[in-house]
């Protein structure tokens, strides 16, 4: 309930500005209204579209916060950058490179993985920030008879 009371409280102070703006709009465009409608009708509007524009910079922000580039499969970064990695594993699953190689070969591109198994090769690929929390990243190549036959990004929220 104390949540519900907090955002409530946040949108009625966002209203109140964005309310006076429509209020100021109407008075230099409606002239002809009397001053007790635009105070209504900017009430009304204020109260509509405050969560809408707060909703919008929310939605935004968020947006922007996740954003990460995407760079293409390169060898020496990979292996000298591995808390970058994250930024080329799409361009490593998009482009399929990986499939079919054996497992000495996938190792001589990317270098040693963090763990084996006889059926996957693990590679951790950094932390990108997301816009609540950091998502660890890591890539998961699954092997038949020592060949790739899968690659998969896996993303945790931390």
């Amino acid at each position: 309930m104390e949540e519900f009371i907090f955002y409530f409280v946040i949108v009625l102070l966002f209203t109140l500005p964005v309310s006076f703006f429509i209020y100021f709009l109407l008075t230099k465009l409606k002239k002809s209204w009397a001053p007790y409608e635009r105070k209504f009708v900017s009430t009304i509007l204020g109260i509509t579209f405050t969560p809408l524009v707060l909703f919008g910079a929310f939605y935004t922000w968020t947006y922007i916060q996740d954003y990460h580039p995407k760079n293409d499969i390169n060898q020496v970064a990979w292996q000298n950058q591995p808390s970058e990695r994250y930024l080329m594993v799409d361009d490593l699953i998009k482009e399929k490179t990986m499939i079919g190689l054996k497992t000495n070969q996938v190792k001589d591109i990317l270098g040693e993985p963090q763990y084996t198994t006889d059926s996957t090769m693990h590679y951790p690929t950094g932390t990108r920030s997301g816009a609540f929390f950091f998502i660890i990243c890591s890539v998961e190549i699954f092997l038949e008879n020592q060949k790739v036959t899968k690659v998969e990004k896996i993303e945790h929220a931390d």
